[in-house]
Order: structure tokens, then C-alpha cells, then sequence
């Protein structure tokens, strides 16, 4: 099975940690990241949309500010979903 070597930091004391990935768990980790910023990239569209809505229809903005405060937990929720899988996929421990 082909696999990709990477050397990641780890604490002073322990040097260099090296993690050896098979061609397919890298395949599944640019995957992740592709979904990640695709959702990332829709949160921040909907929430510009809804900054220009209020921008020009002030009065809306009652309604509009629940969708900004939903899309910047769901970007949020996205992210550090995203980096706690990168993170155990990857060993490492901080």
C-alpha cells in the first residue's frame, strides 16, 4: 500500500513525531477539507447576503440577524469539527 510519511511537531522534549498515511486516508483528508471549505464558503455567503439586506431594508433587521448569528455558529461548528478530526487522524495531541 502506497503511503505518505509526514513529520509533525509534537512537545520539545519528544523532537519529531513521523505519521505514515496510506494514499487513501490522505484522499480522505483532502476530501474533509474540500466539504469543510465548501460549507465555510456558503456560511459567509449567506451571511453577506443578509448584511446587504440589512444594508438596504434596515428595518428588516430583526430578521435577518438570527440567520448571521446561526451562520457564524455553523462556520464556527464546521472548523472545529474539521480540526479535531484533522488532529486524531494525524496524532497529534494539543
Amino acid at each position: 500500500m502506497d503511503t505518505t510519511e509526514f513529520s509533525s511537531p509534537q512537545d520539545k522534549d519528544s523532537g519529531v513525531h513521523s505519521l505514515n498515511l496510506s494514499q487513501l486516508e490522505v484522499i480522505q483528508i483532502a476530501e474533509r477539507l474540500s466539504t469543510c471549505r465548501h460549507n465555510i464558503n456558503n456560511n459567509l455567503a449567506l451571511m453577506v447576503a443578509s448584511a446587504e439586506i440589512v444594508k438596504r431594508k434596515p428595518e428588516r433587521i430583526d430578521k435577518v440577524i438570527d440567520t448571521i448569528f446561526e451562520q457564524t455558529e455553523k462556520l464556527m461548528n464546521e472548523l472545529n469539527s474539521f480540526s479535531v478530526n484533522l488532529k486524531k487522524v494525524l496524532d497529534i495531541n494539543q
